[in-house]
This record gives C-alpha cells, structure tokens and sequence, in this order.
C-alpha cells in the first residue's frame, strides 16, 4: 500500500508547550511569507546563488534567507533569520524587483510578529537559541550522514543510477466503511538518471500486508489522472502535468506474492536521459484503524532501493482517524528478507518524524519541485480539506540502499474505539 505495510509504539504523546506551538505557528508563517516572495521573484531554492541572483542581495543575507525558507525543520531554520537590517534589506530588495505589494508586506508582518515574540519570550536572539534547544534538540548524525554520501556515490557508479530525490506521499482519509481508511498516493523521482546503458530500473513495489505478511484483502486501485486512464504507461498512474517531457516509459506487473511492481524502460544515458515521473493512484478500504488478530501497528514504509540524495516521505493523516501518539523512524536492511519488517534487520537512524501542522501551507519543501502544487491537486481532485489533515514527514538524507524506510504508530485498541473516537465522516469521491 503506497510502499506501506499495517503492521505499536508508544501511546504516551508529547504535548507542545505553549511557547513552542506559538513559535512554531510564527516560524511557518515566516517560511510561507519567505517562499511566495522568492518564487515570485524566481530566487526560491536551496542554493545562496539562487536567492542572490534573483534579489541582488549580499552573499550572507542570501545565505540566511535560503537557510530561513528551505530548512526541514522551522525551530532549526529559526537560528538563521537574519536581523532586523538584514530583514530590511530583503524586503527592500523584493520591491525594487517588483514582487508583489501583498507578498511584501505579508513578509513584514511576519518578520515583525517574529521579533516580536522574541522581545516577549527571549529577550534576545542569543536566548532565543538556548530555548530553541527544547524544541529541536540537536541529534549527532554527522558521522552517518559522511558514510550515505559516499554510499551514494559508490552505489550510484555500482548500480548505474541515481536520483536527486524520492517522494512518497500518502493522503489518508476514513472510508465508509467506519473503521477502515482510503489512501490517495504520491510517488516521484526527480532527475532520475543512468550512468550507464541497457539499465532498466524497478522505481516501486507495493503491497498492504499484516503483521504476518499476509494480504488478506484484495486491492482496488483507481488512477488520479482526471482522463481514464489518461496519465497511464502501460498500467502505470503517471500524473503527466507534473512529469518531464517527453513522458517517462513504464511497465506495471504483478507478481505471485501480491507485490505491484512499477519498472522504468531503459533511456539515454547520463544528463540527457534525466528525467522526473510523478504517479498518483488511490485505494479504497485498504486496511483498518484499529489492531486486529493480525494487526497490532501501522507502519507506512518506503522501500528504498534507489541511490538518491534525499528521500522525503509524507503522510497527510485525517484528523482523528488515528489515536494522537508519536511517531516512530525505523529503518530495515532489506539484505535477507525484503518482504518483512524484522528487528534482526534494524540500522541506526537519527532522524525523526516532523510535525509542522495543517493545510497546504505546510507541503514546501526545495526538494521536490511543484510538490505544493501535486498536493493541492490531490486534494481537489478528491474533494478533500487539506486543513483537515495533519502532515508527519520523514526527510532523510542519502538514505541507505536496500533499506525500507518506516514510520510506525499505534492503532485505536478496538473497532468500538475507532467508531467513537474517530472521524467517522465518509468520503467524498472523485468528480467524473
């Protein structure tokens, strides 16, 4: 299922002070505000040259801004907003290339609502940044991260391919079934390319199983294409607006273990041949909200057997449609048993799941370009609130190859539960 398994984690759930819901509310209206002026000014990126060139700004100023904007996690972004001068000197320089007067003045605001909160809780920046450390404490993977780069640059000479990002998003919303959930996907590489010919190349595997691998319910998966079967490569949902041109060619095939394999087609080598595929389909009823005899967690996973420079995995969960509990960043070597989740197979991870709220204003992210619009698109398309939804994102680094990538949470204890304590709203189906 959209590269997840159901299969507890802890019900204890850790509730944000006062101080850091508000900051954390500030800290994204900031980013917001700092996006929509920078791709009105075509600077928006993580590069400082992008931000420079695009306002003419000093070199340390387009650092921070990118910094600002760009960063996965906002109490970490919030150490490199630059000071009030810098603030001006940003602002001014969005005008004078005609960014739009609202943009501009939306960017005040929240810089001025930013200092502000400073004044009120801090005092000053320098205390600021210690009671920054409650909200994101800082984990140490340097050592990590230096071994997946060169993993990623051996395994891209050693396999042949490479990608500078990989997206699965899942949009999670209560079926009619009371009790159970539908799930609309999003799959993308981006700049997927080959180092070498005649590579062919598996980009998903699927499948919804138990705890005990199982898959005990049949799937029916709907293309979000609007045109039947429109965006389809030879079975496969491809999202073509979002695609590079011309369209990427897939094969789609099911093999004896229920696994839904997607493989791009052979193409040109290195930079020429590169090439982005969004592909979005939806699943009705594919599993429930509570444990069962076979089924005592939910872990979404991603298989990840592409080199990539970054994964970003999303889900985008119903409010209520899960018991409010914390996230948990498990990560599995898929080197004896791909199929299954097993702990003899755990590697150490230091990443962790972010929480940074509601609605689309909290999808950017530089990694994956248009996903705000790929989101927005899911959401119209299914007639669904993205307010409604609360996003939990896994970003990761040069993530190992063959792992599985994998968020786990606890299930409502009973059917009974579920109905009572959960949306119970049916869902809205596509428009024809």
């Amino acid at each position: 299922m959209s590269d997840e398994r159901v299969t507890m984690a802890p019900t204890t759930t850790r509730r944000a002070p006062a101080f850091e819901q508000e900051l954390r509310d500030i800290l994204l209206r900031v980013r917001s505000a700092l996006v929509s002026v920078l791709e009105a000014a075509g600077g928006y990126g993580p590069r400082v040259k992008d931000v420079c060139d695009a306002l003419h700004v000093h070199r340390k100023l387009g650092w921070q801004i990118a910094k600002v904007a760009c960063h996965a996690s906002p109490f970490v972004a919030a150490r490199f907003m630059p000071p009030p001068g810098g603030v001006k000197t940003f602002l001014e320089a969005a005008v004078a290339r005609h960014v739009p007067t609202p943009l501009v003045e939306r960017a005040r605001t929240a810089f001025t609502d930013f200092e502000r909160f400073v004044a009120v809780h801090a005092g000053d920046r320098a205390s600021l940044e210690m009671m920054l450390g409650s909200c994101s404490p800082d984990l140490n993977g340097a050592a990590q991260l230096t071994a997946r780069k060169a993993a990623f640059t051996g395994n891209s000479a050693i396999f042949g391919a490479q990608a500078r990002a990989h997206l699965v998003a899942a949009f999670v919303y209560p079926s009619s079934k009371r009790g159970w959930f539908d799930v609309a996907r999003l799959h993308s590489l981006v700049e997927f390319r080959r180092n070498r010919p005649n590579v062919p190349w598996v980009i998903a595997r699927t499948r919804t199983a138990d705890d005990d691998y199982r898959q005990r319910f049949p799937e029916a998966r709907e293309p979000l294409a609007v045109a039947p079967g429109g965006g389809a490569s030879s079975g496969v949902p491809l999202l073509p607006q979002f695609c590079s041109t011309p369209l990427p060619q897939l094969r789609r095939r099911l093999d004896a273990s229920g696994w839904v394999i997607e493989e791009l087609v052979e193409t040109a080598v290195g930079k020429t041949g590169a090439l982005t595929l969004v592909t979005g389909e939806l699943t009705r009823e594919t599993a429930r909200t509570y444990k069962s005899k076979h089924t005592q967690h939910m872990d979404w996973g991603v298989w990840v057997t592409t080199p990539c420079e970054v994964l970003v995995f999303d889900q985008f969960i119903h409010e209520g449609l899960f018991p409010p509990a914390p996230r948990e960043v498990r990560l599995y070597a898929n080197l004896v048993d791909p199929a299954r989740f097993a702990d003899g197979q755990l590697l150490p991870v230091f990443e962790r799941v972010e929480t940074p709220g509601c609605g689309l204003e909290v999808v950017h992210t530089p990694d994956v370009p248009r996903y705000g619009e790929m989101a927005r698109y899911v959401f119209e398309r299914l007639g669904w609130d993205p307010a409604q939804f609360e996003l939990y994102r896994l970003r990761m680094q040069f993530p190992p190859i063959p792992t599985a990538a994998v968020v786990r949470h606890v299930l409502w204890p009973s059917r009974a539960a579920a109905v009572r304590n959960g949306p119970g709203k049916p869902r809205t189906r596509p428009a024809d």
